[in-house]
């Protein structure tokens, strides 16, 4: 209840509303702000662990693995994160494509194909029109799509086959993205475990191109 409570307020209020609320807290409080935000990350992963889970992540890991193409919703602030979890699925050799309202990411919609491809969006109060209404749309073409956001009231929750729930609150006008980047981490490592040899072999072959390209800093000795 508390949670949800919290949903309704943080949805509410404005970036700016959020800038002064946090703002007047740590005046108030007059604590260590650096401290303090550390230990709201940390407090945001104990929620996570506590409500983990765990045969859902296993299940949306295989469907990843087994799809043609993955489509990665996300919008704002949340780009950073849908740009992370791409960049590491190109270790499957999996053709993962950002969806984040570019009108040139539109067309990539429109060519996902419900029978053999797998969407997962991601979206946190105050939620991205675009990432609601792209999973709305999807919904009408009956594709299977994955959910991270925050609460149970979240609008993305209700397009999604399976949802995962991670706190991103802090005494701040800006999210947490800690939890979030856990569970993204959790999907990564569960998909590299169920293909260990044939991601050691991309990575081989990544590793002559980095080589070839110096694309990594080596040291002279």
């Amino acid at each position: 209840m508390s949670r949800q409570l919290q949903a309704v307020v943080r949805t509410r209020l404005t970036t700016k509303e959020r800038l002064e609320k946090s703002v007047t807290k740590e005046i108030t409080a007059n604590s260590d702000i650096i401290t303090q935000s550390v230990e709201e990350d940390v407090q945001n992963l104990q929620m996570l662990l506590d409500d983990l889970d765990v045969e859902g992540l296993e299940v949306c890991a295989k469907d990843l693995l087994s799809s043609r193409k993955i489509g990665i919703i996300c919008s704002r602030s949340t780009y950073a994160l849908g740009m992370y979890f791409q960049f590491y699925l190109n270790f499957f050799g999996k053709t993962a494509l950002v969806i984040n309202g570019d009108p040139r990411t539109l067309d990539e919609i429109v060519g996902l194909d419900a029978a053999q491809d797998i969407v997962l969006a991601i979206g946190f109060s105050r939620y991205s029109q675009f990432t609601v209404s792209s999973l709305q749309y999807l919904s009408q073409k009956k594709m299977k799509s994955y959910v991270i956001t925050d609460y149970l009231s979240s609008p993305l929750a209700q397009y999604a086959a399976k949802s995962f729930y991670c706190a991103t609150g802090v005494a701040s006008y800006m999210d947490s993205f800690v939890a979030p980047i856990a569970i993204l981490q959790a999907i990564i490592r569960r998909m590299s475990s169920e293909v260990y040899t044939n991601t050691v072999d991309e990575l081989e072959r990544l590793e002559e191109i980095w080589n070839l390209f110096g694309v990594y800093y080596r040291s002279e000795e």
